[in-house]
C-alpha cells in the first residue's frame, strides 16, 4: 500500500515538472552527447584560432623568404655573401678563418 501511494506522488510530481526536466535532459544531451555539442564546438573554435595563428606565421615566413629570394636572384653581392656564410665558399686565392662560439 505504501508503494502505491509513493508511485502516485511520483506520477503527479513528474507531470508537474515535465517541461523543466525535459529541458534539462535536452540541454545535457546538447552539451555532451550530440555531434554538434557545445564541448566539441569549443574544441573546434580553439583549433581554428590555433590554425589561424599558424597561417599568420607561415605568411610572415613566406614574405621574408620571398624578399630573400628576390635579393639573392638580383643582387650578386648578396648571393656571394650567402654562399660564403652558409656553404663556406671562398675565392681561389683567399684564406678563410672560421670562428665559432
Amino acid at each position: 500500500m505504501q508503494y502505491k501511494a509513493f508511485f502516485e506522488k511520483v506520477k503527479v510530481g513528474w507531470r508537474k515538472y515535465k517541461y523543466p526536466i525535459t529541458l534539462a535532459v535536452f540541454l545535457l544531451y546538447l552539451t555532451f552527447f550530440d555531434n554538434c555539442s557545445f564541448l566539441r564546438r569549443i574544441k573546434v573554435v580553439r583549433e581554428c584560432v590555433q590554425l589561424n595563428k599558424e597561417i599568420e606565421r607561415y605568411q610572415a615566413e613566406y614574405q621574408a623568404d620571398s624578399i630573400r629570394l628576390h635579393e639573392l636572384t638580383y643582387n650578386r653581392e648578396a648571393l656571394e655573401k650567402y654562399a660564403r656564410e652558409h656553404y663556406k665558399m671562398k675565392k681561389p686565392e683567399e684564406v678563410v678563418y672560421i670562428i665559432e662560439e
